[in-house]
């Protein structure tokens, strides 16, 4: 499978943590994307390690701006961690999902993606 680089329309990666320190790094480029014509917007969300609430209003963010334009946003490589904390957010049913549920990593490189 190919997969799309960072900088392809509709699509986004964001690795390590998502929150209040870091969210202003991806901030731009997940809004740009959201932007962009087409069906849907993929977040690459793989080796995504943490999010805070700072990084769930990101996501929210992207979201709005895909609803308005009715368009879907896709969460790539979603770990388990990411679906229960959209779960507790009531969040989770509104994304679309691809790639199979897999662990975060963490620091201490025991998480596997399987």
């Amino acid at each position: 499978m190919t997969e799309p680089s960072s900088g392809a329309a509709g699509y986004v990666r964001i690795a390590g943590g998502l929150d209040h320190s870091t969210v202003a790094q991806y901030e731009s480029r997940a809004i740009a994307a959201a932007q962009t014509d087409g069906n849907a917007v993929t977040v690459d969300v793989t080796d995504l390690t943490s999010v805070d609430s700072a990084g769930l209003g990101l996501l929210a963010d992207v979201l709005a701006i895909c609803s308005a334009r009715r368009r879907r946003v896709i969460l790539e490589g979603a770990s388990i961690e990411l679906h229960k904390l959209l779960l507790d957010s009531g969040m989770e049913s509104l994304f679309s999902y691809r790639q199979a549920v897999s662990p975060m990593t963490h620091s201490s490189g025991t998480g596997r993606r399987g």
